[in-house]
């Protein structure tokens, strides 16, 4: 499993949501039904619980590679993004 982080002038439309949740210079956003901000006692159960949304969306016909996770500190998470989604049988490219 490889894992890089890009450093880019022209962003997603994933990367300018993220910038724009977490960055103190954009204007905050209102939320919106197709976005969702999980927060949970600590990293393991967050991403816990990103995993149980995942699988509730799949189950509903999204498909996986129509989703996207966005985070606050990559490397904080990612190894338990990995682990979790290995516990859960996730595909992970």
């Amino acid at each position: 499993m490889k894992f890089k982080e890009l450093i880019k002038k022209d962003f997603s439309s994933y990367e300018n949501m993220a910038n724009m949740i977490f960055s103190k210079n954009y204007e905050k956003i209102k939320p919106k039904e197709d976005i969702q901000i999980i927060k949970g006692a600590n990293s393991y159960l967050e991403i816990k619980r990103i995993a149980e949304e995942i699988k509730k969306h799949y189950v509903q016909g999204i498909e996986l590679k129509d989703m996207g996770i966005v985070l606050a500190n990559s490397q904080e998470y990612k190894n338990i993004l990995f682990q979790v989604f290995e516990e859960e049988k996730y595909p992970v490219p």
